[in-house]
């Protein structure tokens, strides 16, 4: 009776009835349907779908493995009809000279032959030459005993029985994966691929061998949760081992013939007492099988669990059902109450409220949309700006992953009709014919006038951008299709020509233009950018108004590799002492220029000195003695002069910067308090200017501002804008408390261009809004939702 005079009283009875109505009903349906469908049917199908879905997997794992085995078989072919590998390995070669010239042709070709395979399957790919008893990689040659002790060493199969063994392979074999011990693959387990090569079913004395990791087999199967459950397995056409997955179970005994030979998908059997489930299936193409066995009770775990949660979830739901229908529609209403109670207490006007609280509700919320509308206006004025530093980011930097891309690609509203990407970097070499004098104002107006000529004729042959990306550089990212059925005057060339000669015709502007390669997939954008920044370097070397492609720089062997940003990049570590990033870098410079290159004596000496003058700029910018350096034992010069070792002149001039790192760091430890107070006082004296920022305190200390970031960091623990929040709330704490500012004043008089931004930063530290701060303040209830900070 009680809880009827209740319904009764509340609002009459039709709000709340209509609550407990809609729940009862909310409990009857999903019982119903549960009960008599789903449940039915869930039982009798989830063993049958845990089946299939086991057999699926299984299958998807052995046509994949199956596409990436005939890859292997694809490569074999094309190398057989190699001609360069037919008359390398159908001959002992006596001409070292010779020799060498067709080795690292056939290097070409097999990296151009095994680019794919490499990534998905194989990380080695060689061919072994009988006659001339050497292996070939995509990378290398090897002697067969170093081949083995690198990649193939293991304690079952010692070298003698190993050659022998590869030696007298006669058709494609795949032997079982082994744990190897060698130098590049300690303890990873390798299967391993061989195929001898023959041309027109003549043996070129030649066999294909390719390691396959096991991890990299298994990682076909996927990851289930009853994997480590299981015993997977795969077998060889004769019932062999050839691999186990690394996290099965123990192997249980089973004959495998009847597996197979029975012809169905699955099949279940008895050992040990125990029901197990056998999931097989055959490779027609290369006769390897594949099979998992599980525990029948691992697979009716899931069964058996969901069986006693869906009784336990039916009784709780029939008990508390009608009971909790009752407590959900009295306590529906307060969400509505404490909405309308926040309006009120929120709102702008503190108007009365309105005749109903459905009507107060609405109000609020087409106010709320009207300012959103106007949020959005602002938005879309800012959207032109937020555009360019996306093209910016997406150029210069490959953090954006695919979902994010197509977002802010829809976002923005950019289109590439074309599957094909690439970058041109025009250089401004001379502008004073179109301004008459070098200047900041001039610079800009010069580079306004190619950013939008360069973005019209872009857009004439196809689609694209440009974005201003240095004083005097324009990046075009450009996209449209290949120049292959095109006339002339529109290829990539003729636009670029056509934009240097209308650029020096008609505004007296010379540019000169580096050009990265084009590229199928936007994520790789960044790629071409810094390819075109490079033979835009490269093409500075030899004049103006040049157009390089990066191509060109490769074909070009006697050029050292040491570019301006490189430099740059090697004084700043070394200015910032970070010895490991130096050490980095140099090694760096040297595999580009002595390993990956060959480069003329000339051309070495140019690079070493180049670096040595390196650390003498060094040394003048940051005022040091030479002397402190440099003495009888780096003697670089000496060295340059009379030694032909490059690694040990470069082990020497490594010393040298590594002295260099040194110092710095020596000099800096007793520059750090001095410097951390100082900065510290200057935030204390400017933290009301709105300009205020990192930048402009590295430039006002002559610092980058990554280092003074991290300078900053590592001194008082928070970071630049942390700290200068921070101080900036501290500030308005107190004139808070002074109930004659408002809250638009102390924001602007404490560095924030708005109010709304003061708010969000200030409710972010102390947990309340300054309004709720102020007015704690006004009634004597001092704030304490945050710890106290302290400058400095």
């Amino acid at each position: 009776m009680r809880v009827w005079n209740s319904i009764i009283s509340w609002k009459k009875g039709k709000l709340f009835l209509w609550f407990f109505m809609s729940y009862t009903l909310i409990l009857i349906i999903p019982i119903g349907i549960i009960s008599y469908i789903v449940f039915g049917k869930l039982l009798g199908t989830l063993e049958e779908e845990t089946i299939k879905s086991n057999i699926t997997i299984i299958n998807q794992a052995r046509d994949t493995i199956d596409m990436n085995l005939k890859q292997l078989d694809q490569i074999a072919f094309e190398l057989s009809n190699n001609t360069s590998i037919y008359e390398f390995t159908s001959s002992r070669e006596t001409d070292v000279v010779e020799a060498n010239i067709k080795l690292k042709s056939i290097i070409r070709d097999i990296n151009i032959s095994s680019a794919n395979v490499t990534k998905s399957l194989s990380e080695t790919i060689v061919i072994y030459s009988l006659k001339n008893d050497i292996f070939v990689s995509n990378a290398t040659k090897y002697e067969p005993e170093f081949f083995y002790d690198t990649y193939m060493r293991n304690v079952s199969l010692p070298y003698p029985d190993w050659i022998s063994q590869v030696k007298s392979v006669s058709g494609r074999q795949f032997w079982p994966s082994v744990n190897t011990v060698g130098a590049s693959k300690m303890g990873q387990k390798i299967i391993t691929y061989l195929q001898p090569l023959t041309q027109y079913g003549i043996s070129n004395h030649a066999i294909l061998i390719s390691l396959l990791p096991e991890d990299k087999i298994w990682n076909f199967f996927g990851r289930g949760e009853m994997d480590a459950k299981s015993y997977r397995a795969i077998l060889d056409k004769d019932n062999k081992l050839i691999s186990s997955a690394p996290d099965s179970t123990e192997p249980v005994k089973v004959n495998y013939a009847e597996i197979f030979q029975s012809g169905r998908d699955h099949m279940f059997f008895k050992y040990n007492g125990k029901k197990y489930i056998a999931i097989s299936t055959v490779s027609q193409v290369f006769g390897w099988k594949y099979v998992t066995i599980l525990p029948v009770i691992v697979l009716m775990e899931k069964i058996s669990y969901l069986n006693i949660l869906f009784s336990i979830a039916l009784l709780i739901c029939i008990l508390l059902g009608l009971s909790l229908s009752y407590v959900f529609s009295v306590q529906n209403y307060k969400p509505i109450s404490s909405t309308l109670q926040w309006i009120m207490i929120n709102r702008k006007d503190r108007t009365v409220k309105q005749r109903g609280e459905y009507e107060t509700i609405l109000s609020n919320i087409q106010g709320m949309h009207t300012e959103n509308h106007r949020l959005e206006d602002q938005l879309h004025k800012q959207l032109p700006v937020l555009k360019v530093h996306f093209l910016l980011r997406l150029m210069k930097n490959n953090t954006i992953d695919t979902g994010e891309l197509n977002e802010l690609l829809a976002f923005y509203t950019i289109s590439f009709p074309y599957a094909s990407y690439m970058v041109a970097v025009v250089s401004i070499d001379d502008f004073s014919g179109f301004v008459g004098k070098e200047t900041v104002a001039g610079k800009s107006r010069a580079r306004f006038v190619v950013c939008n000529v360069g973005e019209d004729m872009v857009n004439w042959a196809g689609r694209g951008f440009a974005l201003e990306i240095e004083e005097d550089k324009v990046a075009l990212l450009i996209n449209r299709d290949a120049d292959s059925e095109i006339p002339e005057d529109h290829t990539l060339d003729g636009m670029l020509r056509k934009l240097r000669d209308f650029l020096s015709t008609k505004f007296n502007i010379e540019i000169s233009i580096g050009v990265g390669n084009r590229y199928s997939n936007l994520e790789m954008i960044h790629q071409s950018y810094n390819e075109a920044m490079i033979a835009l370097n490269d093409g500075l070397i030899r004049g103006r108004s040049v157009i390089n492609h990066f191509e060109q720089t490769r074909r070009n062997s006697n050029q050292f590799n040491y570019p301006p940003e490189k430099e740059n990049q090697l004084i700043v570590c070394v200015k910032t002492g970070d010895s490991a990033a130096v050490e980095s870098l140099l090694t760096q410079i040297y595999v580009i220029n002595f390993v990956e290159r060959k480069l003329s004596t000339e051309m070495v000496n140019c690079l070493l000195y180049s670096i040595v003058s390196t650390s003498f700029r060094i040394l003048e910018e940051i005022q040091l003695d030479y002397r402190d350096i440099f003495d009888e034992e780096t003697d670089v010069f000496q060295e340059i002069n009379h030694s032909k070792d490059v690694e040990a002149i470069f082990t020497k001039i490594q010393l040298v910067f590594g002295r260099l790192c040194g110092l710095i760091n020596a000099k800096k430890a007793k520059g750090n308090v001095q410097m951390r107070e100082s900065l510290i006082q200057y935030m204390l004296g400017y933290y009301s200017d709105k300009e205020l920022s990192l930048a402009k305190t590295a430039d006002y200390f002559s610092m980058s501002p990554p280092y003074l970031s991290t300078f900053f960091k590592q001194q008082t623990g928070y970071n630049f804008t942390d700290y200068l929040n921070r101080l900036r709330i501290q500030q308005a704490k107190e004139l808070l408390a002074d109930e004659k500012h408002t809250i638009q004043e102390i924001a602007h008089r404490i560095g924030y261009n708005s109010a709304n931004t003061f708010i969000r930063i200030f409710k972010k530290y102390e947990s309340v809004t300054p309004g709720q701060y102020k007015e704690s303040c006004r009634v004597g209830v001092a704030s304490e939702t945050s710890e106290t900070f302290s400058a400095g």
